[in-house]
């Protein structure tokens, strides 16, 4: 299971190239050479080089437009392609400092200062700055006093066909090898601190007093997974909480269905959410904190689906109370939600006006 910012990455290239755009990918990440859905795939490596062999690799393709989407890699492309006169976009996914220290309880400094740095390049290396939320945007300038006019609100894009609604949860669950009694709650999370998971599980004891059969999926992976296994058994809910781990990316859709309700317990820094559209689109009710993005999504479809803070109690009783009322329609809803927002057709929609716009 890759990250939300990833999976954008693969919607937007394989829709330009399914368009008619020629589209290479320059990564930094494990894995071959070639090509996927007609994207040409760069490896240059995560290591001290990578932002000279990114320059390397604008240098030798003259691109277009050159999209930066994280700045380990992103910095020596952009900069490369302003020094050529390249039309550039950078693509915030999140904050990447704070990112950082969010993943490292006692960053040194330097590293998170480093970070900040790299980002700010990359920004004033672009034309153009790309955001997936209204959140984003205040946080651009918040950090970095990014004005308005220099950012463009896009949305993103789930696909639509491969995350539907299959009509029977327990069919799904009999695919998963899951349990069919009793309600489902998942949560699809890289298990680290600001995904707030922790508080998902000290919310439980809660939630099964009201639902004695529920139970807890936790899909993904991460440097808390021991510390959050070991919590489970001190609060005596190995029977009712899975760890799924490393969930392949083309099961995924069955866990979103297989589910009563997803549940995002964010803690910070939720800069879109595309676990949020996934389980939508599947049809799945979620349940998100009032963190980053999370609102812009769901309040227009349920503002009872928005827990009041990120606290365990408030995660209890709005997770309570979503599976207690249970509307007939809000699986329809939900979907149709996605539909009229946040299709993959829509996001390379709004990606092509931009490059149009920079290319007159």
């Amino acid at each position: 299971m890759i990250g939300g910012a990833e999976r954008l990455l693969a919607i937007h290239a394989a829709g330009l190239a399914a368009r008619g755009h020629q589209v290479v990918v320059c990564s930094g990440a494990a894995g071959p050479a070639g090509a996927q859905s007609g994207v040409q795939i760069l490896r240059i490596g995560r290591n001290p080089k990578t932002p000279l062999r990114a320059a390397a690799a604008v240098h030798a393709l003259r691109p277009d437009v050159v999209i930066g989407h994280q700045p380990a890699c992103a910095l020596g492309a952009l900069t490369a392609a302003k020094r050529l006169g390249i039309p550039t976009l950078y693509m915030f996914h999140s904050a990447w400092p704070e990112e950082h220290a969010t993943r490292h309880p006692s960053p040194r400094a330097a590293s998170v200062r480093l970070r900040q740095l790299a980002e700010r390049a990359c920004l004033r290396a672009s034309d153009l700055v790309l955001v997936l939320s209204s959140y984003s945007a205040a946080k651009l300038h918040a950090l970095h006093g990014l004005s308005p006019a220099a950012v463009r609100v896009i949305p993103g894009g789930v696909d639509t066909a491969r995350f539907s609604p299959s009509g029977d949860r327990a069919a799904a669950r009999a695919r998963l090898a899951l349990p069919t009694d009793g309600p489902l709650l998942l949560t699809v999370r890289n298990l680290v601190p600001r995904m707030g998971v922790d508080n998902l599980l000290a919310a439980m004891p809660s939630i099964l007093e009201a639902f004695p059969q529920a139970r807890l999926i936790i899909a993904g992976d991460g440097p808390l997974r021991t510390n959050l296994e070991q919590t489970a058994k001190h609060l005596g809910l190995d029977s009712r909480i899975a760890f799924a781990g490393f969930v392949p990316e083309q099961l995924l859709p069955d866990y979103y269905r297989a589910a009563d309700l997803a549940v995002l317990p964010s803690r910070a820094l939720e800069g879109f959410g595309l676990v949020t559209v996934e389980a939508l689109a599947c049809g799945t009710p979620v349940v998100g904190t009032p963190v980053g993005a999370t609102p812009e999504i769901l309040t227009p479809l349920d503002p009872a689906l928005l827990a009041d803070d990120t606290t365990p109690g408030a995660l209890a009783t709005t997770i309570v109370r979503a599976l207690d009322s249970a509307p007939g329609d809000l699986r329809e809803r939900a979907r149709r939600h996605v539909l009229a927002r946040y299709t993959c057709k829509a996001a390379v929609d709004a990606l092509e006006a931009v490059l149009e716009d920079l290319s007159r």
